[in-house]
């Protein structure tokens, strides 16, 4: 009678198992593989040279210049100039980080991680 409760108690500890792993989190479901970088760099006001490089998985990145500098504002990046250095990494399945930076007319830097939505959106700072 025990080999039979015990077969059984195996038997349910197996199953919930594979349930465990076989359901993958709400946000691997959530969050695409690729995400397009091309409206990043619309919404942003950047030119990005690696046209090829258009969709980022998680640990690519893609290089550009800013465009319009002054759409960076609304991410709290400011005093850059038309021309500076932009880097977009994607460092999380949900998030990418934002670099800028620039030489003259004064060497400055500056970074901001964002958040990415399940359509593969940028979700701005609130300000």
């Amino acid at each position: 009678m025990r080999t039979f409760f015990a077969l059984g108690r195996l038997q349910l500890l197996t199953f919930a198992a594979m349930l465990a792993v076989g359901a993958p989190g709400r946000s691997a479901v959530a969050q695409r593989a690729e995400i397009d970088v091309t409206h990043f760099t619309r919404e942003l006001g950047l030119v990005v040279e690696e046209a090829r490089r258009a969709h980022l998985m998680v640990g690519d990145a893609v290089t550009g210049s800013a465009a319009e500098p002054a759409l960076l504002r609304r991410l709290g990046i400011t005093g850059m100039h038309r021309g500076a250095r932009v880097v977009i990494a994607r460092v999380a399945p949900d998030h990418v980080m934002v670099e800028v930076d620039e030489l003259l007319p004064s060497p400055q830097r500056a970074s901001v991680r964002l958040a990415i939505d399940s359509t593969g959106k940028l979700r701005l700072p609130e300000r």
